[in-house]
C-alpha cells in the first residue's frame, strides 16, 4: 500500500470521528462539552498532520484540496494558538468536515488499493 493511502485513510478516520463525536449536537453542547472539544481538536491535528505527510507530488496533483488550509489549522491548534475559538472549530465542524470526507472518500476511490 503506497504511503499516501496510509496517510489518506487516517484522514478520513479522523473526519468520521469528529461527525461521531459530535453527532446529535448543537453549537451549545459543543461548546459546554469539554471533553468532546478536546477529542474534535485532536482529531482535527491528526487531519493536518497526515495532511503535512502527503507527499508533495500528491498535493500538487490534487489541487483542488485546501491541503495548505488543513495544515495551518493543525499547526494553530497544535501550538495553542489561543486565536482559535471554540465558534471557529465548531464551523470547522459543519462547514469543512462533509466536504472534506467526501473528497478524501473520492481521492481513496481514485487511488489504487
Amino acid at each position: 500500500m503506497n504511503r499516501d493511502r496510509v496517510y489518506l485513510e487516517h484522514i478520513l478516520e479522523a473526519l468520521r470521528d469528529i461527525q461521531s463525536f459530535v453527532r446529535g449536537m448543537e453549537e451549545g453542547d459543543f461548546v459546554s462539552d469539554k471533553k468532546v472539544q478536546y477529542a474534535v481538536m485532536q482529531a482535527f491535528e491528526i487531519i493536518g498532520e497526515a495532511t503535512h505527510l502527503l507527499s508533495q507530488a500528491f498535493r500538487n496533483a490534487h489541487p483542488e484540496m485546501p491541503w495548505r488550509r488543513m495544515v495551518d489549522f493543525r499547526d494553530k491548534l497544535k501550538h495553542h494558538d489561543f486565536g482559535i475559538g471554540q465558534k471557529q472549530v465548531w464551523n470547522a465542524v459543519r462547514e469543512n468536515v462533509p466536504r472534506l470526507l467526501s473528497e478524501v472518500e473520492r481521492l481513496l476511490g481514485e487511488s489504487e488499493p
